[in-house]
């Protein structure tokens, strides 16, 4: 799971700023900033894509929720289509 931290250190990133930019606007170490991307690409490696494109963009409650309801639409069709 992608951390609030995580979060807002990809979307720096995604905007283009360096790793000592995102330290200072953080308020924590350069090393920290290297140490948690290093992490996250760890983390994402075999993820798919998109799915990690949208936690970092809303977050792992709203990623999670988005899911759910895709889910129950899903489920949903099914029983329409199926009777």
């Amino acid at each position: 799971m992608i951390e609030e931290i995580d979060r807002q250190i990809m979307q720096l990133r995604a905007l283009g700023y360096q790793q000592d930019d995102i330290a200072q606007r953080l308020g924590i170490s350069q090393a920290t900033v290297s140490q948690r991307l290093y992490n996250i690409n760890q983390q994402v490696q075999n993820q798919d894509p998109a799915r990690v494109f949208w936690t970092i963009i809303l977050g792992g409650t709203a990623i999670y929720l988005v899911a759910k309801i895709i889910e129950e639409l899903t489920n949903e069709n099914r029983r329409y289509n199926y009777g």
